[in-house]
């Protein structure tokens, strides 16, 4: 679905939402960095354990992501899990496929399952270490709820899905309809 969101930034550090792809059971979300091309110098490896998180000496140095459904319920990068049996299912967001990038520029994406619920989904964002203070936008869910009942069903997968969320595995979202979520350039 079309998203340009920008997050968070100052004379630094730039943090947007570029894309969400809604599957039958989820979503996933990909967050990109910007780094200034001629701020302070970054040591990019402890950059990018930043970004993909990790073991850190203190949870400011963490890029803080995190979204909250309508009805409440909450998840955030810093390792909260879900526990099987919910009801309704806690949200699990598991980092998925790694973080990616170099120079100054890295992307990491998030599984998020179940699905939200109809209403505002606020996604929210802090770095305190790079001056980045918690800063929260709300988005409606309805785009994602209606991608996902567009997505097509490759085949029937009855295994239970793992409180981890390891990501979609059922469905492919081939609908060419473009959702109504804001679109502005990071």
């Amino acid at each position: 679905m079309p998203l340009r969101l920008v997050l968070a930034r100052n004379d630094e550090v730039a943090v947007a939402l570029v894309d969400v792809v809604a599957y039958s059971t989820g979503f996933t979300l990909r967050l990109v960095v910007r780094v200034h091309p001629e701020g302070a110098d970054f040591d990019p490896r402890q950059l990018m354990m930043q970004v993909r998180g990790g073991p850190m000496g203190s949870s400011d140095d963490q890029l803080r992501f995190g979204i909250e459904f309508a009805d409440g319920r909450k998840a955030t990068n810093l390792g909260q899990r879900g526990v099987p049996g919910d009801e309704p299912p806690s949200i699990n967001m598991t980092p998925q496929g790694g973080s990616g990038g170099g120079g100054r520029s890295w992307e990491t994406g998030y599984w998020v399952y179940p699905l939200p619920p109809t209403g505002p989904l606020t996604v929210a964002i802090a770095w305190p270490t790079h001056g980045l203070s918690e800063q929260t936008h709300t988005l409606d869910s309805t785009p994602i709820i209606e991608a996902a009942a567009a997505s097509l069903v490759l085949w029937e997968d009855n295994r239970p899905i793992r409180s981890a969320g390891t990501g979609p595995r059922t469905s492919m979202n081939f609908s060419s309809a473009r959702a109504g979520l804001p679109s502005r350039r990071p």
